[in-house]
């Protein structure tokens, strides 16, 4: 952390041999430059945490070693550029915090190398592409605090190493895929504040390693799977504010992790399962 302050410099884009630029948590301002394409050898671009502004240049189509974009926390406006698709070596790519619109491009599927897709609080829209499914070693897709609507893809479950998916606080609507329960390597679940309906999925209960489950705030009816009891590592678990019925499943007290469970603001009849008081122990 500097206080380095002033627009990029274009003449940063006239050293060829440059691998690594990292002007993060700093005050500079004004666009990314266009040339920055000229930057053939460039591996790693962190200018997080500053006041740039403007579109993110296309000439980033040129940056063919890029493994890293961290670009967060700016000013950043316009669409995501489809040209980021043909960064083929790009594995990080981290667009938070900025003023970024418009819909998420499905070509962005072209990255087999991607493990972390991070674009949340900006104010995307339209669907979340199905095609990210096919960003196979993709373990972290944070999109949570945009607007994306439509449903949760169904196509995401087919991703093998997904640690952490966050779609909170957007517009979603429709069901939860069941397929979602194949995920068998993912810690954390967040599709909480949409509008999501229908049953939550008793294949939740099959992840061995899931941590954290957030389905509160949405429209979700009928009852608590007591498939969820076989959480054997869950920590945190909250339901609340949905339109859930029937009784608490006591398959829940058999959590041993279990430090956090919230139900409150649903239909729930019945008495609380004795095997919840396990939980205290």
């Amino acid at each position: 952390t500097n206080a380095l302050h002033g627009a990029l410099p274009p003449d940063l884009c006239a050293l060829p041999a440059l691998r690594r630029l990292f002007l993060s948590e700093n005050l500079l301002f004004g666009d990314i430059p266009p040339a920055i394409g000229n930057l053939t050898a460039l591996e790693e671009l962190e200018i997080y945490s500053n006041n740039l502004t403007g579109r993110i240049p296309t000439s980033v189509s040129a940056l063919q070693r890029l493994r890293v974009i961290r670009a967060g926390l700016n000013q950043l406006s316009g669409p995501i550029p489809v040209d980021l698709s043909e960064c083929a070596s790009l594995e990080v790519l981290g667009l938070a915090q900025n003023n970024l619109a418009g819909e998420l491009p499905r070509e962005l599927s072209r990255l087999k190398n991607l493990t972390t897709l991070i674009l949340w609080q900006n104010y995307l829209s339209g669907e979340v592409p199905p095609e990210l499914g096919e960003c196979t070693n993709l373990q972290k897709l944070a999109l949570n605090d945009n607007a994306f609507t439509g449903g949760v893809p169904r196509e995401l479950a087919a991703l093998p190493s997904l640690l952490k998916l966050y779609i909170c606080r957007n517009q979603l609507d429709g069901t939860i895929p069941p397929e979602l329960g194949n995920l068998q390597s993912v810690l954390e679940i967040d599709l909480s504040q949409n509008n999501l309906t229908g049953v939550i999925p008793g294949e939740f209960g099959r992840i061995p390693t899931l941590r954290l489950l957030f389905l509160f705030d949405n429209y979700l009816q009928g009852s608590i799977p007591p498939e969820l009891g076989n959480l054997q590592s869950a920590l945190k678990i909250d339901l609340a504010d949905n339109e859930l019925t029937g009784v608490i499943p006591g398959e829940l007290g058999r959590i041993p992790t279990l430090r956090l469970l919230f139900l409150l603001d649903n239909y729930l009849q019945g008495s609380i399962p004795p095997e919840l008081a396990q939980l205290s122990r």
